[in-house]
């Protein structure tokens, strides 16, 4: 009776779903069906299995930018049938924020790294967390008197600000 039981097993199938994180973001995948989740979610399936439906929710700061199967496409949730391995690939982007500087008085304002150089160039998107340090040089004649706005205060010549939303400086 062992022998048979094992047999059976022998020819029972089982199909596998694997969803890759791809971008620069994150985000978590969640399933109708249990799947185990890390930067490759994998799970095996009874040949049973109909559908599982697959849900991404970015992280903080990042945006789901879509599944990379032709039959899911957009952002909406994936429902893919597991008669087969299957790969499908989910991409999470990190958001951009913009920077701007608006000028009081005569100067320039460069930041780093670089995409201000305000006088001409006054905005910049910056992907999220980016550290962008400002600095001011009043023109010849004139002085730097503060900062204020978008996380810049004080009278130092430079500000540091983390690009974690749209801010004006």
């Amino acid at each position: 009776y062992v022998t048979d039981q094992v047999n059976l097993n022998l020819f029972s199938k089982t199909f596998g779903l694997a969803v890759n994180k791809l971008g620069n973001g994150q985000g978590t995948i969640t399933s109708t069906e249990t799947i185990n989740c890390g930067e490759v979610c994998a799970q095996s399936y009874a040949d049973d299995t109909k559908t599982v439906t697959l849900t991404a929710i970015p992280s903080l700061h990042s945006s789901f930018g879509g599944w990379s199967d032709p039959l899911c496409p957009g952002i909406l949730p994936c429902t893919v049938n597991v008669r087969e391995l299957k790969n499908v690939y989910a991409t999470f982007n990190l958001n951009s924020y913009q920077l701007k500087v608006t000028l009081k008085g005569k100067g320039k304002v460069t930041s780093s790294p670089t995409g201000i150089s305000c006088g001409k160039d006054c905005k910049e998107n910056y992907t999220a967390n980016t550290q962008v340090t400002l600095t001011a040089k009043p023109s010849k004649g004139h002085k730097f008197t503060k900062w204020s706005g978008g996380g810049c205060s004080g009278k130092k010549t430079t500000c540091t600000v983390t690009m974690n939303s749209a801010r004006t400086v």
